[in-house]
């Protein structure tokens, strides 16, 4: 699978326990800032995302892509404004 990121903040990702991403300096937010290969496994599957905001606005967005297939799993665009 790949994880298809888009951030404008530093942030960390881990699946299943385990860190597959780290990006320390923040950026300018496009959809596919850093794309991560993946595997799921059978059954129940946990994403855990960590961002650090920086400013008034935060954007980051993930997408998860079947790597067979290329379709599109799940997208989820985020914005948080204080």
């Amino acid at each position: 699978m790949h994880l298809l990121l888009g951030n404008e903040t530093p942030f960390k990702i881990w699946l299943n326990g385990e860190l597959v991403a780290t990006v320390k300096e923040p950026a300018m937010w496009m959809p596919y800032n850093h794309v991560v290969l993946t595997e799921l496994k059978s059954g129940k599957n946990r994403l855990v995302m960590k961002l650090l905001g920086f400013g008034k606005s935060m954007d980051f967005s993930y997408q998860m892509r079947n790597e067979a297939s290329k379709m599109h799993l799940f997208t989820d665009l985020a914005t948080i404004i204080e």
